[in-house]
């Protein structure tokens, strides 16, 4: 049983054990009105008619004692601060974590209303938590909020934590609205039971047939049965803009879900860590869907078939400057991207693909049909370090790799995390752009060359052609980024050069491996296939 701090207030539930609020026409109803400055309590079903507005101001505490809802037809202002935020919550969760019964959790907002005026209904600096959608109808969807058909809502700086549905949007669900969520944090939703159907979407948010801007978010740890362990949209209209996504798990797509829709504004600058799903697409699931996909980094997830990114019935996603590297497949291909089917044609353009189309698996017999143009196969470089380890580090080759496709998408002007888009002559790949000047100036050339035969084997040389007389560093690399053997030529000539590096794996498993070049302030990458039968 969760604590409820009542002492400050012992006499308040007494008092006000049991309330409605009636409607009347063009009315504002101050919480402070029907219960004490700092809480309130729900024993019943709360209406606010179609001309109200509920105002909640900052550090109200709103206490559910049973399975409740605040039912919206006019407006709701919950304005908080970063001190004193508006907190809705469940008086006893006793329960909440069964998903099989009710007890445990309110349930949730349910806004119904067509209203266009800007701002009319808005949540800043919220909680919810303890919300709990197990009913029927309307009631499966939304855990602490449901919104059905309102145009103009926000919420801004919210935090939805521990919220569950058992069919879509376990924190909320907005279904023909349009809604725009900026700086909010989604953790520990749930929709769905993973035992049994019915399958839940989007743990954290769900949107179905809406317009909906993510900007800034965090979703972490949310889980859905079926697809979007953190977002699923479905037949929506998405901007999800330098938002994170860690931890979360779905039975398709870990992270995000795209499902019927067309090409749509983009996915961008939005990092995906370290998610997982029970089948496919650890990270990203798209069916039947053709998103934009721009400077995302898609990194150490797993799955079983697709450990980033899985596409399914004829999805045809745009994806230019984006990183797909460490992410895993149980089955042991497909690491970066499954494509379950012919009709699955992306198109991938300057991005960093780890192990190229190596790391790419279909059906039996599969042949890439989408367009694969002035891609990267080698692995990022990242820090791995700090705040921020999936930074790019000062020798990554994503740096000033990326382009400007401006009639599908225009960058913003800053990085996930704030630093200025562009730093050098082009944009970086990924989420991060590297801020390091002097890193920015010293690669900025690449150096030809190339390894024979590859596949790998004992007989295996790389070619170079060497620009300037001076030093080589050859270095063989795992997919995790460890140095297995390096070369170190201090006085190598300028023109070809060839160097033998067939024995530098002898005690190496098969797989995929790197070899980086280094000479003077040029460099480049290249991915070696060691596969010894």
């Amino acid at each position: 049983m969760k604590t409820v701090f009542t002492f400050l207030f012992p006499f308040l539930f007494l008092i006000f054990a049991s309330f409605s609020q009636a409607a009347s026409a063009n009315t504002t109803c101050l919480a402070s009105g029907v219960s004490a400055k700092d809480t309130m309590h729900i024993n019943e079903n709360y209406i606010v008619g179609a001309n109200e507005t509920l105002e909640l101001p900052a550090g109200k505490v709103v206490y559910f004692h049973g399975q409740y809802s605040i039912i919206v037809h006019g407006f709701i202002k919950a304005i908080g601060t970063a001190e004193a935020p508006v907190v809705f919550t469940m008086a006893d969760t006793t329960g909440f974590h069964v998903d099989s019964i009710a007890d445990g959790g309110w349930k949730g907002i349910r806004i119904y209303s067509a209203n266009t005026k800007a701002d009319s209904s808005l949540f800043e600096h919220c909680v919810f938590e303890y919300g709990k959608a197990s009913g029927e109808g309307d009631s499966l969807h939304g855990g602490a909020v449901y919104v059905n058909g309102f145009e103009t809502l926000r919420f801004s700086n919210c935090l939805f934590r521990n919220n569950y549905s058992k069919l879509n949007g376990g924190a909320v669900y907005i279904i023909n609205g349009k809604a725009k969520l900026d700086h909010c944090t989604f953790i520990g939703n749930k929709s769905g039971r993973l035992e049994t159907a019915p399958y839940g979407y989007g743990g954290g948010l769900n949107i179905h047939a809406s317009k909906v801007d993510v900007l800034n978010c965090t979703f972490e740890n949310n889980i859905s049965s079926g697809v979007g362990g953190g977002l699923s949209s479905d037949q929506g209209d998405l901007l999800l803009v330098s938002s994170v996504f860690t931890g979360n798990y779905s039975g398709l797509g870990g992270a995000l879900g795209v499902i019927r829709s067309g090409t749509l504004r983009p996915v961008m600058n939005c990092l995906f860590a370290n998610n997982s799903c029970g089948f496919f697409g650890g990270s990203v699931a798209i069916l039947t869907a053709s998103p934009v996909f721009v400077n995302n980094t898609v990194v150490y997830n797993s799955g079983m078939y697709g450990g980033g990114v899985y596409l399914n019935d004829g999805s045809k996603p745009l994806m230019y400057n984006c990183i797909m590297a460490h992410n895993t497949s149980m089955v042991n291909y497909g690491a970066q991207m499954h494509i379950f089917e012919a009709t699955c044609a992306p198109v991938i353009q300057n991005c960093l693909l780890q192990g190229g189309l190596f790391g790419v698996y279909g059906y039996e017999n599969y042949t890439f049909s989408g367009t694969y143009r002035d891609n990267l196969d080698s692995i990022p470089f990242l820090l791995m370090t700090g705040d921020h380890p999936y930074q790019l580090s000062d020798d990554s080759p994503c740096i000033n790799y990326g382009i400007q496709v401006p009639e599908y998408f225009t960058l913003p002007s800053v990085d996930i995390i704030g630093n200025t888009r562009v730093q050098g002559f082009a944009v970086d790949l990924g989420a991060y752009e590297s801020s390091n000047s002097t890193a920015i100036q010293a690669f900025s050339s690449s150096i030809a060359c190339f390894v024979a035969p590859n596949p790998f084997s004992e007989n295996s040389r790389l070619y170079i052609n060497n620009p300037e007389p001076g030093t080589v560093v050859i270095e063989i690399v795992d997919a995790r980024g460890v140095v297995l053997a390096r070369i170190n030529e201090k006085n190598c000539a300028s023109g070809k050069q060839e160097f033998e590096i067939g024995s530098l794996l002898n005690n190496h498993p098969n797989g995929v491996y790197f070899v980086r070049v280094l000479s003077g302030n040029r460099h480049q990458s290249l991915s070696l296939v060691k596969s010894n039968r």
